[in-house]
């Protein structure tokens, strides 16, 4: 794991003119921005699917990417404050399409919770980010059950999305859904053909299912990097093609 996280640094930085001295200290860097930066080299475009938007600015890594235009990216939001805001992020740029839906086992309508907008808990500087299936999650990060409230929103499964949005491929599948991640994981794994990488949020799954993602995610030849709160997996076909820059 360390020589293909070295790799995929090295690859990258080389590509701007940078070199990495083994007497100089590593710096700490974005995985996932480091990732886009290479994409961004290929002849063409690549193709991102972003399960759980939010607004499209806050904890974002792939925002400065996707603003260029340059990318053909399929992003979905399923709170209708967050998806007003998301829109506002990308007006005027071309190659996105932005959909209020979250993603689902089937096709079907959910049940989602959020932070009531006139709560004390939206005060909160990440009250926008919280939405999950699971209100337990936001109760157990700290929002009261009171300030707490159920949204009926539009869901797909991962297959209709990809069949509705024409999409054939997936250079990075993007997911951030407040403990769902291993779900759609699991989707995306299902289907063919394979991510070339998915960055997805660790911090509220539990021990046993991120055992079994990883299992899953091994099984199909995809190497990790990790940081605190997030897990990066990418294909065995990118790596060698990162090691080979």
């Amino acid at each position: 794991m360390k020589i293909f996280a070295r790799e995929l640094i090295q690859s990258v930085l080389r590509s701007r003119g940078y070199e990495i001295r083994k007497r100089l200290p590593m710096a700490d860097f974005d995985a996932v921005r480091m990732l886009m930066a290479y994409y961004f080299r290929l002849e063409r475009p690549p193709v991102v699917v972003q399960i759980g938007a939010c607004d499209g600015t806050h904890c974002d890594p792939i925002h400065d990417f996707l603003k260029t235009g340059k990318a053909r990216a399929v992003l979905l939001e399923p709170m209708p404050y967050t998806f007003a805001r998301l829109q506002e992020a990308y007006a005027g740029v071309p190659n996105l399409s932005i959909l209020q839906a979250a993603v689902f086992h089937h096709d079907t309508t959910v049940t989602i919770y959020g932070v009531k907008r006139d709560s004390p808990s939206f005060q909160r500087p990440d009250a926008m980010l919280l939405a999950s299936f699971n209100r337990n999650n936001l109760v157990n990060g700290g929002i009261p059950a009171e300030d707490l409230q159920a949204y009926e929103v539009p869901a797909l499964s991962l297959a209709t999305l990809y069949q509705q949005e024409g999409i054939r491929e997936v250079d990075l599948l993007q997911i951030d859904t407040e403990g769902f991640d291993a779900e759609v994981v699991k989707m995306a794994l299902n289907l063919a053909p394979l991510p070339a990488a998915i960055n997805f949020e660790k911090k509220l799954l539990g021990v046993g299912q991120l055992a079994e993602i990883y299992r899953l995610l091994r099984a199909k030849g995809y190497l990790f990097l990790h940081d605190e709160m997030n897990t990066l997996a990418v294909s065995q076909t990118l790596s060698e093609s990162l090691s080979a820059v």
